[in-house]
């Protein structure tokens, strides 16, 4: 069973969390909760966003989309982010290559990268939002225009919070989730390809198990697949969302489906 919970990197308490429920780490971060018992199950942690190049291409795509004039344009990238410092520092290392890659393309004036730390003590929070207010209003003071891109999966949460925390300001919010992007599918197929090679590395070797998850992800696969000739096939406004929900929604069912077949 693949558990990816789709987060930026695995510096952050709720991923810690998580493997706890899921009995990969030896205590909670919140409150204790009973953890998930499946015997003769075993979870594998199917990776984060982490410095994916296939998350760069979608955080560009996102850019791009709401730019006009990428030499004359500062581009943010605005993370959520951990609770904890000795987090922040390590995540944002991480997602670095991210700006990298992006400065690499000289397309943009200038690239930079900060996280909000949005379930951070009122202070750090205050402190890295002042930040970012401070960069945009250098930016267009300068006669730059500032395109602000949230690494985010969903199209909801934290964006909100953005929006308050810059009212006043002049910048364009490239806004959509990482999941609308018809490359999640890819990075997600690609995910899952890195947790079976970790999983058999593992020995992992119960025939009947293994041949019912490899069942379950080609049938996922196939489903995809089908959903994304559909989609081109279809004049739809930009940002339809149904082809990637449709495909969120069969990979869950192949999760729980390959759950229920294992506990019986």
């Amino acid at each position: 069973i693949l558990v990816d919970q789709g987060t930026t990197t695995r510096y952050n308490s709720l991923t810690r969390h998580w493997q706890y429920i899921f009995g990969m780490y030896p205590e909670s971060s919140y409150m204790d909760v009973p953890k998930i018992k499946a015997p003769g199950v075993e979870f594998v942690w199917a990776g984060h966003f982490n410095d994916s190049p296939l998350i760069t291409e979608m955080l560009y795509d996102g850019a791009r989309s709401v730019s006009t004039n990428p030499a004359n344009e500062v581009l943010i990238i605005v993370g959520h982010g951990p609770e904890e410092a000795e987090d922040n520092l390590p995540d944002l290392k991480i997602l670095q290559a991210h700006v990298d890659r992006l400065k690499a393309k000289k397309q943009f004036a200038d690239v930079r990268l900060i996280n909000l730390q949005d379930d951070a003590i009122v202070p750090v929070r205050e402190s890295n939002v002042r930040k970012l207010r401070s960069w945009i209003q250098q930016a267009t003071k300068s006669g730059r225009k500032v395109i602000v891109v949230p690494i985010a999966a969903a199209s909801y949460g934290v964006q909100r919070n953005i929006k308050t925390d810059l009212r006043g300001l002049q910048y364009t919010f490239a806004e959509k989730g990482l999941i609308e992007n018809p490359r999640f599918m890819q990075w997600l197929d690609s995910v899952i390809k890195t947790a079976q090679a970790a999983a058999a590395t593992a020995s992992f070797k119960d025939a009947a198990l293994n041949a019912a998850a490899d069942k379950g992800i080609k049938g996922w696969q196939e489903a995809r697949d089908k959903a994304s000739k559909a989609a081109g096939k279809v004049n739809a406004k930009p940002y339809n969302r149904i082809p990637y929900l449709v495909g969120l929604c069969v990979m869950l069912a192949v999760f729980f489906g390959a759950g229920k077949a294992v506990m019986g």
